[in-house]
């Protein structure tokens, strides 16, 4: 299968926008998966959309309400 290399950060003599095989990828000692998932090759010649940043929820802080004409504790 071959692919076409969608980063330039690929450690290989070829460059962005090329097409690289399975098997040139395997002598390299790649991880075809992690490539493909870390967008640095694809499958269709593509550029894969960036992953969107995963961003923690946003705390929010409870405060007990107090109703009115509530005794007070303490």
């Amino acid at each position: 299968m071959a692919y076409t290399i969608t980063s330039d950060r690929l450690d290989s003599p070829k460059t962005e926008g090329e097409s690289i095989t399975d098997q040139e990828l395997l002598d390299m000692g790649a991880d075809i998966e992690a490539l493909i998932e870390g967008g640095h090759i694809s499958t269709d010649g593509t550029k894969p959309a960036p992953k969107p940043i995963e961003t923690a929820a946003p705390v929010v802080e409870s405060t007990p309400a107090i109703s009115e004409g509530a005794p007070a504790n303490g």
